[in-house]
């Protein structure tokens, strides 16, 4: 009994000749799906949706709104968390890194296209800032007389000081006047009748006695009724005794002999309010705008005792000890975005603060980036370490004819805010940067030459670092955590938190790269195309073997060379599609793995590329006149072919039996000739048994499907009764 069976279908093995391929593997197959281990039409696209040019390149956040090129382009969105800018940056091979926002893209039905409005990426660094130091103008100084925290008495002395604005160093005396008006009793004391003159206030006292300098303390709290008496004789009687007083201290002035405090009582001269614990001078020096650039503050006295006249030094102008400051600019856009700092300019200026320093910077900022908002900038403090730069100002320095200035007058930082340590080579992208691709952790990395580029995590302006590879870059991809990097000679992964810590670890594929477009990430594999076959990287390691089991080298090069240089690859439903650039027939569809399958893919008209949404995970085929969705429409037509079933003794077929659900057309051939065609149509899953006509036995037999739907097996036999029991 001799029975051909299929009901296992899988795709093309060009390396095996027809009669050696496995049951179930195709001759040829085109727009199959053999996911499911039956033989299934791809699902085509959805309806085109039309553009004025040609789509080689398409971009899309939402599956709504898109961005299309014509020329092969990588594009994505700005990975900084809550960007409220929508930035998109895009790189066309060959022409740098440009930005462009979301608010720009067209609609499906609109017209996509390139950006209207886009720019450079990056902030064009500003020259090195200009610099002199002017004094700060003193133009008055008040002294003032401060009793527990309150100003008692202020007196200007700016008018008696022409020195003032001379910027020299002067001293202040206190003015006699100063004192005036400060008594708590402002009427001279007056004596009873028998010369005594009273108190209430503290009043400490010593006298003599035996030789000997005896004292009495706070005697207002000790006698009855808390008050005193004194008379001219400096006699001074303490509750109902009297002393001949040595000396007398009242309100921080001691009197010697006592009798001196009995005439200054009568004249006024000591009813001063205060002492000399709570009593001080201040001394305030204003600019033009009133505002006090030094303030200085004085005991009243000393040795305890109230002077009319008192000497008060004021700090010199320009006093303090010079230092070196270095200064930087640093331009900032509209978004925030800063460039990398100018060189720095060294000033010398004293720490006092009354030096101030002028800086101004000629800026002409780039017109094909976003408008800057001003500069910003940073300086260096004492006490610092020299590498922090302090931002001086929150709010940028606004330009008036490409001039920017600031006036420094800080002695110590005003923010927090430093600048980055690697904000000094923060570099615009290069001007011929390809291959854009995103590294993880916020990080952006391009292809320039030899070297790849990359960004400071989450500031896609700002390309700081490079990594140089012994051969050109030919292509690159993300993968396992960082980037896949073909060259010339073999590709490598890159992989590290941050670009200061990335890494470059050769992959044990002697394989160079074509093109960056030529790459695409399938199931988490990054696959790439070179002269010998597909390649396939993940977690470290590179193999072949897969696309040699369906590939000779020639056979691949016989078949793709001649589209190297616009193959696009891309991933769809865990295939992977290969398109040839402005080719109707020739793409084809691969899936790797265990069951390795592979078919041409002809979507009914020319296609220029494919594209893949990594936020809608939509896969659109695209046209010279537009794009769709794939995958969005109806069933494909299928074509399979089976492998030539080679017999032992040449054998005859005359029953047969099918199952399938959709529309086919099924051919039996026999050593090469058409003997029976068979076309079915079941809207339901369903069997059709049909009998072949009586053509002679042969060697080889050959099955070929075309049609839409899912076809599920097909058996031959010599009879009916052979099949139902085979």
């Amino acid at each position: 009994m001799t029975i051909l069976k299929i009901n296992t279908f899988a795709g093309m093995i060009p390396r095996l000749p027809p009669e050696r391929l496995p049951d179930g593997a195709a001759e040829y197959a085109e727009n199959c799906d053999f996911a499911h281990g039956e033989l299934r039409s791809l699902k085509g696209p959805a309806p085109r949706l039309a553009t004025t040019g040609a789509v080689r390149s398409l971009f899309t956040d939402d599956g709504l709104r898109f961005y299309a090129w014509p020329d092969y382009t990588r594009a994505c969105l700005a990975p900084t968390i809550d960007d409220t800018f929508g930035r998109v940056y895009f790189n066309t091979a060959g022409q740098g890194v440009r930005v462009a926002q979301t608010l720009g893209m067209s609609s499906a039905l609109s017209n996509p296209r390139p950006p209207v409005s886009s720019w450079k990426a990056g902030v064009k660094r500003p020259a090195a800032p200009e610099a002199i130091v002017i004094p700060v103008m003193i133009t008055q100084v008040s002294v003032e007389v401060v009793q527990d925290g309150v100003v008692v008495k202020a007196v200007d002395i700016s008018s008696t000081r022409g020195d003032i604005v001379d910027w020299v160093s002067f001293t202040v005396t206190v003015p006699a006047d100063l004192m005036d008006g400060l008594s708590t009793e402002p009427d001279p004391a007056a004596a009873d009748a028998q010369g005594w003159v009273s108190g209430a206030d503290e009043l400490s006292a010593t006298w003599q006695e035996n030789g000997f300098e005896m004292g009495m303390y706070d005697v207002s709290n000790v006698f009855a009724g808390g008050t005193w008496q004194i008379n001219q004789y400096g006699q001074v009687k303490l509750g109902g005794a009297t002393v001949d007083a040595h000396t007398v201290t009242y309100k921080g002035t001691r009197y010697t002999p006592a009798s001196l405090l009995y005439a200054e009582l009568l004249s006024g001269e000591a009813a001063v309010t205060g002492s000399a614990l709570d009593l001080q001078f201040r001394v305030l020096m204003l600019d033009a705008g009133g505002a006090v650039v030094s303030e200085a503050i004085y005991p009243h006295a000393a040795n305890g005792e109230i002077e009319n006249s008192y000497i008060l030094s004021v700090p010199k102008s320009v006093a303090g000890e010079v230092q070196t400051v270095a200064y930087v600019a640093v331009a900032v856009n509209d978004w925030g975005e800063e460039s990398a700092p100018s060189d720095p300019i060294l000033v010398e200026r004293r720490d006092s603060g009354l030096e101030s320093a002028v800086l101004r910077v000629t800026h002409t900022p780039d017109p094909d980036q976003r408008p800057i908002s001003g500069l910003l900038f940073y300086r260096t403090y004492a006490g610092f370490t020299n590498a922090s730069y302090f931002l001086v100002s929150e709010t940028p320095a606004v330009g008036t004819g490409g001039v920017y200035p600031l006036t420094d007058t800080t002695t110590e930082p005003a923010t927090t805010i430093t600048l980055a340590p690697s904000q000094a080579y923060w570099d615009e992208p290069p001007i011929g940067a390809k291959w854009m691709a995103y590294a993880g952790n916020g990080i952006l990395c391009a292809a320039d030459g030899r070297d790849l580029v990359l960004t400071e995590p989450y500031r896609c302006h700002a390309w700081a670092y490079r990594m140089t590879f012994p051969h050109a870059i030919t292509g690159i991809i993300e993968a396992d955590g960082g980037v896949l990097v073909t060259t010339t000679a073999r590709p490598y992964f890159v992989y590290g938190a941050h670009p200061e810590q990335m890494t470059q670890q050769a992959i044990n594929a002697e394989q160079a790269g074509i093109t960056g477009r030529a790459m695409a990430r399938v199931e988490g594999a990054a696959i790439y195309v070179s002269n010998d076959g597909l390649v396939r990287a993940s977690g470290g390691q590179a193999s072949i073997a897969e696309s040699q089991h369906l590939f000779t080298r020639n056979d691949w090069r016989s078949a793709y060379k001649a589209h190297f240089p616009t193959m696009a690859l891309s991933a769809w439903d865990g295939r992977l599609f290969g398109i040839l650039d402005g080719q109707t027939d020739g793409h084809f569809v691969l899936s790797f793995g265990e069951a390795s399958s592979y078919a041409h893919l002809d979507a009914g008209r020319a296609l220029t590329g494919i594209a893949v949404s990594a936020t809608t995970d939509e896969t659109y085929l695209l046209y010279a006149d537009g794009f769709a969705e794939f995958g969005g429409g109806e069933d494909m037509a299928l074509v399979w072919h089976s492998k030539q079933h080679e017999f032992p003794r040449p054998t005859a077929f005359a029953a047969g039996i099918l199952r399938c659900r959709g529309s086919f057309t099924v051919e039996v051939h026999r050593d090469g000739a058409l003997i029976h065609t068979e076309t079915v149509t079941h809207t339901q899953d369903a069997e059709r048994a049909f009998r072949l006509p009586p053509a002679g036995r042969g060697s080889h037999w050959q099955i070929r499907i075309a049609g839409t739907g899912t076809f599920s097996r097909i058996e031959l036999g010599a009879s009916f009764e052979e099949l139902k029991h085979g």
